[in-house]
């Protein structure tokens, strides 16, 4: 049975969500008589369980010392929509980016989830001092976005358009494809990994709310699931199969290019020098 059915059918059973031996287009074409051309899942499973295996704790806070970035996917409009996602990356010194800290705001009102925002990465004692975060600039995150940045005073703040040009590397695609074609880059060099479900179990403070396993399972299930469809343009259409979220991939693409090309800075041009005569 395809994962997608068993999540349908087991929802309070995540241990029983594993992959089935059908690949999503063969699922499609034989049973809901559905033709696809170039869908696919965007990570196979042996990059699923790449990502999977870091061997490092679940953070409750910052630690001294340490660099962090962060990525904000807002959720829709639509109450049934997608959830609000915060994705924390720790970069270390070689490089390496592990995901340390995850929260989701679900049903909560947008005001209570910016003072939260707030009192996690800005004001005086922040919960994670973090060097810059990338957050969803589209719909609602607009808004969301001014208000953190003008009343809350968060310079670090930074909206990205994610069907917008690639103003980064410029690199001919749209900024959403270019984010998560860079995530991939990433993983398969294995510089960006989770903790491992034990050792995410095993943290103190694994989750926000009481079931740790399902938040986990959640997590690596919408990279599971995540598909990919070719179309005529440079750009292909990435996102979760109908009924299902993608907004923790989302976070975790805004984070990761956080750290790729938000802590970069140029150097101020040359305007003017003076010759001193000794």
């Amino acid at each position: 049975m395809p994962k997608a059915l068993k999540q349908e059918y087991f929802p309070n059973n995540p241990e029983v969500w594993t992959e089935g031996g059908m690949s999503i287009e063969d699922f499609k074409t034989q049973y809901m008589l559905e033709f696809v051309d170039g869908a696919g899942r965007f990570l196979d499973t042996p990059q699923v369980e790449r990502l999977a295996s870091g061997e490092f704790d679940w953070l409750e806070r910052g630690q001294l010392g340490e660099l962090y970035v962060a990525g904000i996917d807002f959720a829709g409009s639509n109450p049934d929509g997608d959830n609000t996602h915060i994705t924390v990356l720790r970069i270390n010194p070689d490089g390496t980016k592990h995901k340390v800290f995850a929260k989701e705001f679900s049903e909560t009102p947008y005001p209570q989830q910016m003072y939260e925002i707030a009192n996690m990465f800005g004001g005086f004692n922040p919960k994670f001092q973090v060097k810059k975060i990338f957050a969803d600039y589209t719909g609602c995150g607009a808004a969301v976005i001014q208000t953190l940045q003008q009343e809350f005073g968060m310079k670090n703040l930074e909206g990205i358009i994610f069907n917008s040009g690639d103003r980064f590397t410029h690199s001919g695609t749209n900024l959403k494809n270019t984010m998560y074609n860079r995530f991939k880059v990433e993983l398969d060099s294995g510089r960006i990994l989770y903790p491992t479900k034990e050792r995410f179990l095993a943290s103190k403070y694994p989750s926000a709310g009481t079931d740790n396993i399902g938040f986990y399972h959640k997590m690596i299930g919408e990279w599971s699931d995540l598909e990919y469809i070719m179309t005529t343009s440079v750009n292909k259409k990435i996102e979760a199969p109908l009924g299902y979220h993608d907004d923790c991939c989302d976070a975790d693409v805004l984070a990761n290019f956080a750290a790729l090309e938000g802590l970069r800075h140029r150097a101020p041009k040359a305007r003017f020098g003076n010759i001193y005569r000794f």
